[in-house]
């Protein structure tokens, strides 16, 4: 990515802060909740990746939202499908891997997690206007643990994670 980068391509990558947060580590009880497409790795593998959206190779942090019905991943590992509901917490496991560990910036996690996005879909600016985008409210103290309900879609529950999320309309 960064070859490709200095050589003038025109190149974008992103992760989800699932693989920032997780490693192997939570596959070894069989939670469905872990089974993701591509798998999680490493404890390795999840400091490189925090070190490439730290340094910009990764200059995108995505949801990669794939929301499963229960009876979809409420099943044995083989049968369950991958896929992970990630949205409602994925600014708050953002924060938790990468501000609070001292790696990024608020300012730069904004940028990565809704600036660059809008930007490399050549979507408008976002503005503080009345009319405007709905706006998230992001307290970045705080402990808030996303509760135990669904665990077999929701791979955030029961994981303390730091920011509490406030929509405002």
């Amino acid at each position: 990515i960064a070859q490709a980068r200095l050589q003038g391509l025109p190149v974008s990558a992103s992760t989800s802060p699932l693989y920032l947060v997780c490693d192997h580590a939570a596959l070894a009880e069989f939670e469905t909740c872990y089974k993701v497409m591509p798998p999680l790795r490493t404890s390795d593998d999840r400091a490189a990746l925090v070190a490439a959206v730290a340094d910009g190779t990764l200059s995108l942090i995505a949801s990669h939202h794939q929301p499963l019905m229960l009876e979809e991943k409420d099943l044995e590992w083989d049968y369950a499908l991958p896929g992970a509901t990630g949205l409602g917490w994925a600014l708050a496991a953002a924060n938790t891997a990468l501000v609070q560990s001292g790696m990024l910036t608020l300012d730069t996690l904004v940028e990565r997690m809704a600036h660059a996005p809008r930007r490399l879909l050549g979507l408008p600016e976002l503005t503080v206007a009345e009319g405007a985008d709905r706006l998230v409210l992001l307290a970045p103290v705080g402990a808030p643990t996303p509760p135990p309900t669904a665990l077999h879609t929701w791979p955030y529950a029961g994981r303390p994670l730091v920011g509490a999320i406030r929509p405002l309309w």
